[in-house]
């Protein structure tokens, strides 16, 4: 991407900012970051947060439902727009000392494992749809009964 190419030599950050590109190994890059951001100002779930929290690095999010329903009371919530409160959240995911560290870890991906897994989010949806065709199947018994009296005979509204 050649505008964020140029983005980056214009602020001077070609020392720090490390482009990788296209890689297979993504599972490992995302276990070595220190803390994984979600920082939008508008967004439906916030995969990468899931992703993040599997490897079990620390998460940081803005409030909004998807992502926060997401990391529950494991991330680090922070209001849209404040950077001074994103910066507040990466210190402390930074000073987490490593046993703390390595315990939100493992309750962070056992969250993924029990919440999100392909089989938990099959049951949810399986779940859903019980719930909808019960709810269709009784309005259309509702309709039904509103349409005949109780002698069987038609109504003639």
């Amino acid at each position: 991407n050649e505008t964020l190419s140029r983005w980056i030599n214009e602020a001077g950050l070609t020392d720090c900012v490390h482009r990788l590109g296209l890689r297979s190994d993504v599972a490992r890059v995302t276990a070595a970051l220190d803390a994984a951001t979600c920082c939008s100002v508008s967004e439906s779930f916030g995969l990468v947060l899931g992703e993040a929290m599997a490897c079990g690095v620390p998460c940081v999010t803005t409030d909004l439902a998807g992502p926060v329903a997401l990391v529950g009371e494991l991330g680090r919530i922070i209001p849209v727009g404040d950077a001074a409160a994103l910066a507040d959240a990466w210190q402390s995911d930074l000073n987490l000392a490593p046993s703390a560290r390595l315990e939100w870890g493992d309750r962070a991906r056992r969250r993924i494992q029990d919440q999100f897994s392909l089989q938990s989010m099959v049951q949810v949806y399986e779940h859903l749809y019980r719930q909808l065709s019960q709810e269709r199947h009784e309005s259309r018994n509702a309709e039904s009964a509103a349409l005949y009296h109780p002698s069987g005979a038609r109504r003639s509204d």
